[in-house]
């Protein structure tokens, strides 16, 4: 994820609030049968292949020391396909299914500053994921 904080000078200790936004590349795959090929109006639609993509990320972190912080985000996902048929000249008949899903993480954060210009972040937190599953017939 693409983000900065503020930059600590190394050595500082006291606490600080830091909000960001970032760019994070996630994959999505849809694994339950029932949700990976739907069944519209007699027509299956195919959303078991896992979609890759860039997404945008809003967060919002405290650092407690130099070394220890705690970060909240948001982050969306979405793979969809639709499926269609000509029927004539000026008609046509499409199927569309999709799966979004909005999630919330939190994590706690350990930063080592290697230099005044380098540091390393790792992170490992629990993610909640709100989905929505549309499918439409036209």
């Amino acid at each position: 994820m693409a983000h900065a904080p503020h930059r600590r000078r190394p050595g500082s200790a006291h606490a600080e609030t830091y909000i960001g936004v970032g760019d994070q590349f996630s994959q999505l795959s849809v694994e339950d049968d029932d949700l990976s090929r739907p069944l519209i109006d007699g027509r299956s639609v195919d959303l078991s292949d896992s979609d890759s993509d860039d997404n945008f990320k809003l967060l919002v972190g405290y650092n407690f020391n130099a070394n220890w912080g705690l970060e909240l985000s948001f982050y969306q996902l979405e793979i969809s396909n639709s499926d269609e048929v000509v029927l004539s000249a000026t008609e046509e008949e499409e199927w569309d299914a999709s799966v979004e899903g909005n999630h919330f993480a939190l994590a706690p954060v350990y930063t080592h500053e290697v230099s005044d210009k380098f540091g390393v972040r790792a992170t490992a937190g629990i993610v909640y994921g709100d989905y929505d599953v549309e499918q439409s017939h036209s």
